[in-house]
This record gives structure tokens, C-alpha cells and sequence, in this order.
């Protein structure tokens, strides 16, 4: 009820020095001119008008609480018009800034007020001079408050701008918070799968026994290479041109880039199996698609799952244990299992006196790959689970619910 915005220091500087000047200019005039003394009643509301407009600096609804007993001295026949002068002024400034229950409340008070004192206090008034004066007083009461009304509007405008240009800044910041999470899961997911096989391969020509089996592991590794080149300059070409959300083979194949092998699911999980046998692992396969109809954006998205999850099978599987691959439908969702079995813990001696070899390889995990997984599934209303299935083997669970876009059907 009484909360009230704080006035601007302007405004109350250029108010308080104007009503000091303004009641000692009255002051001297009604002195000089009249040839009359003030008497004690009027000094006193005077004194009244300087402390309303003081107290301003304060709080507006405080400045108008001191108006309150000057109007019941009007009442009791003190001389009112300095009142009626400069009480709506204060007015104003309540309306402008005050709680809205205040501001009307102190609206319908003062209206009151200079519609009743010229008749309740002044018996030496005729009629006519006191609907005279009942109206200079409405009028000026109106003004006032219209004043503070178109303030208080204009202020409440501001606060509705800045309210929507905070917002709009918070909303761009977490878009671009936004962006640079979907930036690190694409480029993670592009680069850490290719990255992790020319690692591996790279390791591997180093220690194998024959020159053929070094070319070999060297033509994986130009291969991983050249497939992460062609995904890094497909997503620069995505993020260079505005408008782009989704891209196929036509609009690859438009900038000279090779298609995307991630939109054909069947001929990935191929291409991961493959890899997977290259580096030693047995793998087991199972494709239960057939002829049935997949969206794109799901096969892409189950796509960069299984990367990601063949991925962590070269980094942490055991290849001495067979690695399954399964995707296949389940009452309408797309479901992908990839189970490996996983290395044992080595004792801590064993650790410290590691030197060479791939499986003596030190892997550091980020769990970005898992996040990128469960954001990418998600936003198809999917779910993703990922973890440990009995003492020495490894399970990545997807399901993700198979439904047509319009521009998909």
C-alpha cells in the first residue's frame, strides 16, 4: 500500500528549489503588496508545502500523508489556496509513483476534498463564489493528476522495454549457450569416433610384424581421415549459411562435398562393423529393419549413437569378447543395442609399469559423448541407456520413437 518507485534526483532537485522559491516569492509579494502580515495559520501552511515537498526526496506516498492535516485544517477555516496551489503537484507525484491502491486512494481524497471545503469552510463565500472556487480547485486537482497518470504510463511503458530487453538478452544467451552445446556435441560426435580409429591404427602400424599389415593400418587411417575432413567441412558449410537447419545429399553434393554416410543407417552400421573387425574385435550384427521405412533425421540420429558407442567399444572394450551390434524395430520405435565386454581393472602395479601396446593405451572420457546421446534421442521423445551388464560387459540401450515430419512422409 505504500511502496512507491523512487523519483528521479532531477526531478526532485528542480521541484524542491522551485517550491522553496515559489513560497518565499509569495511570501514577500503578500507582504510588499498588501502591506498585510501572514498570520500564524498561513505560515503554518506554508510550512506544511515545504515539508510535503521534502519529504518527496523520501517517498511520495510519506509526502502526501503530510497533505492529510492541512486538508482538516481547511476545515477549521485556515486559508486554503496555497493548498490548492501546490497540493496537486504532490498529487501528481503519488500518481506517477505510487502503489496503485495509494495513488487512487490519494486521487479520490483530494478530489473530495476540493469539491467539500469551499462549501463545509468557508461561511464568508457566497454560493456562487464557492462553486467558483470548488471548480479552479477540481480543475487543477485533474490536471495534476492527469500529469502524474501520463507518467506513471510512460514509466510503466519503459518497464514493459526493458522487461522484453532483458528477456531478449537472457533468450539469446542461452541460444547461444544452446549453440555451443549442439556446436561441441557435433563436432565431438564428427571427430572423436574418426580420431579415436587413426589413434588406434596409428598405434597399431607401429608394432605390427609385417610391412603389409602397416599399409593396411595406414589405409584405415587415410580413410578415418578423409571421412572426419568431409563431415568438419560439411558443418562449416551448414554454420556459413544462414537458414540451413536440415541438409541432404542433393545440397551436399551442391557445395562438392562426397554424401553423408550417416543418412543411410544400414550401410553405417555396415561400415562400423568393419572397423570394428579391422582393429580385432569379433562383432556380431543384426539387422532387423528389412524393407521398413525410417525418417532420416531418426536413422541420422540413431547414427551418431552408434558412432558414439562404437567409439567407446575401441577405447575401453575387451576385444577377446564378441562386440553386438542390433538394431531393429520394436512396436514402433527404433531400437539400438550395442553390448561389448569390457577390460578388467588392472592392478595398480601393473598400471605404473605400462609402456607400450594398444591396449596399454590411456583413454581420458569427458562423458560428452554419453550427454551428446541422451540430447540427441530426447528430442525425439527417445531414451538412451547406457551401463554395466553383469561383472565384464558393457550395454549402450536406444530407443527412439519412429514418426513422420510432413516433409518426411
Amino acid at each position: 500500500m505504500w511502496q512507491s518507485r523512487d523519483f528521479s534526483p532531477w526531478y526532485l532537485g528542480i521541484v524542491t528549489v522551485l517550491a522553496f522559491v515559489s513560497v518565499g516569492s509569495d511570501l514577500w509579494v503578500f507582504e510588499q503588496e498588501s502591506g498585510l502580515q501572514l498570520g500564524a495559520d498561513g505560515l503554518l501552511m506554508y510550512a506544511f508545502v515545504l515539508v510535503a515537498y521534502s519529504l518527496q526526496w523520501f517517498s511520495s506516498t510519506l509526502a502526501f500523508a503530510s497533505l492529510v492535516p492541512m486538508f482538516a485544517l481547511t476545515f477549521a477555516g485556515v486559508e486554503a489556496l496555497v493548498l490548492v496551489v501546490y497540493g496537486p503537484v504532490i498529487l501528481g507525484g503519488v500518481v506517477a509513483t505510487a502503489n496503485r491502491r495509494f495513488a487512487a486512494t490519494a486521487a479520490g481524497l483530494t478530489l473530495a476534498w476540493s469539491i467539500s471545503y469551499p462549501f463545509a469552510a468557508s461561511a464568508h463565500l457566497s454560493d456562487a463564489e464557492a462553486y467558483n472556487a470548488a471548480w479552479f480547485s477540481v480543475v487543477l486537482v485533474v490536471l495534476g493528476g492527469g500529469a502524474g497518470l501520463f507518467v506513471r504510463l510512460n514509466l510503466a511503458r519503459r518497464d514493459a522495454d526493458q522487461a522484453r530487453l532483458a528477456e531478449a538478452r537472457r533468450q539469446a544467451r542461452e541460444s547461444a549457450a544452446r549453440e555451443r552445446r549442439v556446436l561441441a556435441r557435433d563436432l565431438h560426435d564428427i571427430l572423436a569416433h574418426n580420431l579415436t580409429i587413426i589413434t588406434m591404427q596409428a598405434s597399431t602400424a607401429q608394432f605390427v610384424g609385417t610391412g603389409e599389415a602397416a599399409q593396411k593400418a595406414l589405409a584405415v587411417v587415410d580413410e578415418s581421415a578423409q571421412d572426419a575432413l568431409v563431415d568438419l567441412r560439411r558443418m562449416l558449410a551448414l554454420m556459413r549459411e544462414e537458414g540451413v537447419v536440415e541438409v541432404g545429399d542433393e545440397a551436399v553434393q551442391e557445395r562438392g562435398m562426397a554424401p553423408a554416410p550417416s543418412v543411410d543407417l544400414e550401410l553405417g552400421v555396415a561400415r562400423f562393423v568393419h572397423g570394428l573387425e579391422d582393429l580385432g574385435f569379433p562383432v556380431e550384427r543384426r539387422w532387423g529393419l528389412a524393407d521398413s521405412k525410417v525418417p532420416l533425421s531418426v536413422e541420422g540420429t540413431v547414427y551418431r549413437v552408434l558412432q558414439e558407442a562404437v567409439t567407446n567399444v575401441v577405447k575401453h572394450g575387451d576385444p577377446a569378447h564378441p562386440c553386438l551390434i542390433d538394431v531393429h524395430l520394436d512396436e514402433g520405435d527404433l531400437v539400438l543395442v550395442v553390448e561389448n565386454g569390457v577390460l578388467a581393472r588392472e592392478p595398480e602395479k601393473d598400471r605404473r609399469h605400462r609402456r607400450l601396446g594398444r591396449d596399454r593405451q590411456r583413454w581420458n572420457s569427458s562423458s560428452v559423448g554419453l550427454t551428446s546421446m541422451r540430447e540427441r534421442v530426447s528430442a525425439f521423445d527417445g531414451t538412451v541407456t547406457a551401463g554395466p551388464v553383469g561383472d565384464d560387459r558393457w550395454r549402450v540401450y536406444a530407443r527412439v520413437p519412429v514418426r513422420f515430419s510432413a516433409d518426411e512422409t
